[in-house]
């Protein structure tokens, strides 16, 4: 899983034994591991109250990094009791932001006092944007899921109208649709509202009559402008004017002179008006009263393809607002790892997987010559005993505690060595 993954990488990157992602779960009030490595601590976690008298709970409350760089010296809260256990000595925690409330806390931890620098602070909460955003990113994908399924389930009635899923290409057959249940139909249009911005826009046009003028697409109108689509959006019932002429409030322009019947039915997406169907006739007395039941008839059926399918175009827009913000987040992440200035590797049975510049430079290879290779390429070929009792004494320390520091002798490229202080840190599955 994803967040496992950020997990293996935090540990690899920050030199830390453990890394653990927590979920919190408001309803439960409460918190539970969502993604651990190193040794679990779920009892502990579990048992945190919400509230600032706990750990976890005054760090979800914070909008900034906790970090606890000796948990002896710590006043603000007791240490769990798991944590003393462990030999835990350092924490330091992030909450994982999502768009409406926060997911959790990443926490990591350390079993000797230590200061995290700035640029770790930030690489640990540029992860926790990532995970938060690649978590809400996934929530969207299900509920766009969710959506397509109840368009696919439309009744009969409409089944043709719904297999199309594009908002577009929709709002044209209901206008094609609309020719045939009003056969003495000349132009038709379909208007969505803005009910904040207090607009409507003609969205779709039909007109069947080539030679009648064309009213303009995607233009927003002030409602106040036009006092019939008002009523009909605020009554939420249809308006059938038969003689134009005869009414004061007629919305009138050069490209609707021609108008003499007029016929506005709402569309609604549950009880709210989202738009409005236009029909105009050049002819009086083009629309009866049975037109008005049909087109209310078969709108109860279209205006839910209508609202599934804004629904879909607006998921897919966040889907893509979220992927181009993991994108950029993973840029960043990208770009603090390039810019600290102590080399970083990470490697899988002792093959390299991944090498920043720092040690690219530090060791006189390009990343592409690095990656691939064997991690003893660094190593000397003149080993003393005294440095291979040290190798020996890392690896042991590295098998037993998954930590191990040390000073170790390391050969670059052209063959100079030089003494590295090295931090090893075992990333378990």
């Amino acid at each position: 899983e994803f967040t496992q993954q950020a997990n293996n990488l935090v540990t690899q990157l920050m030199m830390v034994p453990w890394c653990v992602v927590v979920e919190y779960h408001q309803d439960l009030q409460k918190f539970t591991i969502h993604s651990i490595v190193g040794q679990s601590v779920d009892g502990e976690i579990e048992s945190q109250p919400d509230d600032e008298s706990s750990f976890l709970g005054y760090v979800l409350h914070q909008n900034d990094p906790v970090l606890v760089p000796d948990w002896s010296k710590e006043t603000r809260f007791k240490p769990p009791n798991a944590y003393v256990e462990l030999g835990i000595k350092t924490s330091l925690s992030v909450v994982i932001p999502m768009h409406d409330k926060p997911f959790g806390i990443i926490n990591i931890h350390d079993v000797i006092p230590r200061q995290f620098s700035g640029a770790e602070i930030n690489l640990l909460q540029t992860v926790a944007n990532i995970i938060g955003t690649y978590i809400q990113q996934r929530h969207t994908q299900v509920r766009m899921q969710e959506q397509r399924i109840i368009t696919e389930a439309l009744i009969d009635i409409a089944a043709v109208l719904n297999s199309q899923t594009e908002l577009n290409d929709i709002l044209e057959l209901i206008l094609k649709i609309m020719s045939q249940i009003v056969p003495t139909v000349d132009s038709s249009n379909i208007m969505l509202i803005d009910h904040e911005q207090k607009t409507a826009k003609i969205a779709i046009r039909h007109n069947a009559n080539p030679d009648l003028p064309y009213q303009r697409i995607g233009v927003e109108i002030p409602l106040k402008d036009m006092a019939i689509v008002s009523k009909v959006i605020e009554s939420g019932e249809p308006v059938l004017l038969n003689n134009v002429k005869d009414i004061e409030d007629w919305y009138e322009v050069p490209s609707t002179e021609w108008i003499q019947s007029y016929l506005s039915t709402p569309i609604f997406a549950g009880a709210e008006c989202i738009g409005v169907i236009n029909l105009d006739s050049a002819k009086l007395n083009a629309f009866t009263a049975d037109h008005v039941k049909q087109i209310q008839a078969f709108l109860d059926q279209a205006s839910i393809a209508i609202q599934n399918a804004q629904h879909a175009e607006n998921l897919v827009r966040e889907v893509e607002k979220r992927t181009q913000e993991l994108q950029a987040e993973r840029a960043q992440l990208q770009a603090i790892l390039n810019s600290t200035g102590e080399g970083i590797f990470y490697s899988r049975n002792y093959i390299l997987m991944f090498t920043n510049e720092t040690l690219s430079k530090m060791m006189g290879y390009t990343e592409e010559e690095l990656l691939g290779q064997s991690s003893y390429m660094f190593q000397p070929d003149d080993l003393s005993e005294s440095e291979k009792k040290v190798r020996v004494s890392a690896n042991k320390s590295l098998e037993t505690k998954g930590l191990a520091r040390t000073e170790f002798r390391l050969k670059r490229k052209d063959g100079t060595t030089f003494i590295a202080g090295l931090t090893i840190s075992r990333v378990r599955k």
